[in-house]
């Protein structure tokens, strides 16, 4: 008994067919593709630190470009006393990228991080610091959470 391929019949064989199917999925792209954001935070941000002082952010694109921060200080040196306030405007050398509905930049001297609740409201956490001259001095620090909305 003789057995023919697969498809002889109609006068393709089995590879034929595979070859075939094959050339009809070589213009898929199965390659993954970054996720499009569906929300858009850019716009001016403006809020209240723990502190009860004002905390303000620039989002431009997909990241934050500047802050603006007033705050008290405390000192952190054995020694030293008192507290001041100040404030500060933070333009980070690389804008601070938001992923997904979080960011978060971590420094020497100034940490932020924070999270969109939603297109309107976001909340987070900031750290400053200053070091003491060489020579001597006093160190300072101050660490709060913030709440803030966008801004129309």
């Amino acid at each position: 008994m003789h057995m023919r391929g697969v498809g002889s019949r109609y006068g393709c064989s089995i590879a034929a067919v595979t070859v075939f199917c094959g050339i009809g999925l070589t213009g898929c792209d199965n390659t993954p593709s970054a996720p499009t954001p569906t929300t858009t935070y850019q716009g001016n941000w403006f809020g209240t630190t723990s502190q009860g002082l004002p905390i303000s952010f620039t989002v431009t694109g997909n990241a934050v470009t500047s802050i603006s921060l007033s705050y008290t200080i405390y000192p952190t040196s054995p020694g030293c006393i008192g507290n001041g306030t100040g404030s500060t405007v933070v333009t980070p050398t690389n804008p601070i990228s938001i992923m997904g509905s979080a960011f978060s930049s971590q420094g020497v001297l100034f940490d932020m991080t924070g999270m969109f609740s939603s297109d309107t409201a976001a909340s987070g956490t900031v750290a400053l610091g200053t070091r003491a001259p060489t020579g001597g001095g006093c160190s300072s620090a101050m660490s709060a959470t913030w709440k803030a909305t966008r801004g129309q």
